[in-house]
């Protein structure tokens, strides 16, 4: 992993500590020489004392400091990773369950061309189920730490569907022409979403990549 910009500061700190802690004793003894002539008491031993305990703190301090620093981000990036990742994963799984849906969607417009009639009640629970295949697959990705450009995506087909259901409910009755413009309506919305969801797979990848370079 290479070194961060805390990293790189805890060892600016150390340098310019233990240039004070070189410079200060020095002063003072020099001072000392300057006003007396001599150095005055055990200035050997002083020296021995203080070359051997300070730094040795110092250094053990910074180095501590900078192992917890360390293994707090890869911690953090190991568990983006892991999230990138189910991310991933649920990705291709909404993908697949799209084009289920898609397919659903595609078999109710060929009964139409077929001129087979509908009852309200059939057009309505294809309705209902519909919404709710698509809302249960978005919800599984409220658990998973992804990315903001995901995020935003899932609050937009989760809107998206929230139109239709809209456009439905404002209609007082659903007639084969509704029913027909019903399924143009999730058949955009399902085919876009999946276009949708490829691209951010891919940039999930990416990020993916970039994580393992920062470990």
């Amino acid at each position: 992993m290479k070194g961060t910009k805390q990293e790189k500061k805890n060892a600016w700190i150390f340098f310019v500590i233990m240039f004070l802690f070189i410079l200060i004793p020095v002063s003072i003894q020099l001072g000392q020489y300057y006003i007396y002539g001599t150095f005055k008491g055990d200035w050997l031993g002083f020296w021995g004392n203080y070359l051997g305990f300070f730094p040795t703190g110092v250094a053990g301090y910074l180095f501590y400091k900078i192992q917890i620093d360390r293994d707090k981000q890869i911690n953090l990036f190991n568990t983006l990773k892991i999230h990138t990742e189910k991310s991933i994963k649920q990705i291709d799984s909404t993908i697949t369950q799209f084009e289920h849906l898609l397919e659903s969607v595609e078999f109710q417009k060929s009964k139409l061309k077929e001129k087979e009639n509908f009852s309200l009640d059939e057009m309505v629970e294809f309705h209902t189920k519909m919404n709710k295949s698509i809302l249960d697959e978005i919800e599984l990705f409220a658990p998973i730490l992804t990315h903001t450009s995901v995020e935003n995506a899932i609050r937009g087909m989760t809107l998206g569907v929230a139109e239709i259901v809209y456009s439905v409910q404002i209609s007082k009755e659903l007639n084969l022409g509704d029913y027909e413009e019903l399924l143009d309506k999730y058949k955009y919305f399902l085919s876009n979403s999946k276009k949708q969801l490829t691209e951010l797979k891919q940039y999930e990848k990416i990020r993916s990549m970039e994580i393992d370079a920062q470990i």
